[in-house]
């Protein structure tokens, strides 16, 4: 008795089946609906951003007060941590810009996170502390 491969013998069952929409095949989210969810994200990302840059020029003393009640902004003198509020609202305005123009997608995108990990680490050691 020998064993061969008859696959070709085997009818290809899926070749009838269409997809629901190009790139269902694999799973894949359609172009004209990704470039619309990225774009829902990007606005949101560019809002938050925004409010945040906002809220740091036009109330600057509730970041400082954050700032000021962490054990290591706590040590720094008051005219850094008024430095370092001016930094986190332009920083904030310029990355919402970015976002919303789509430009440097990687190291902006990249900056965002390592932005908002040091701003959970305040944070956090503002509970924990």
């Amino acid at each position: 008795m020998s064993l061969q491969n008859n696959s070709s013998q085997v009818p290809n069952q899926t070749a009838n089946i269409t997809p629901a929409h190009p790139g269902a095949e694999n799973n894949q989210i359609p172009k004209k609906n990704y470039n619309l969810f990225f774009l829902g994200f990007r606005v949101g990302l560019a809002a938050l951003l925004a409010t945040n840059s906002i809220v740091a020029f036009v109330d600057p003393e509730s970041f400082k007060s954050l700032l000021e009640s962490n054990f290591i902004g706590g040590q720094l003198p008051a005219g850094l941590l008024d430095i370092m509020v001016i930094f986190a609202g332009i920083n904030d305005a310029v990355l919402a810009v970015l976002v919303l123009i789509n430009k440097w997608k990687h190291i902006v995108y990249l900056w965002i996170g390592l932005w908002f990990a040091l701003i959970a680490g305040v944070k956090i050691t503002n509970l924990i502390f």
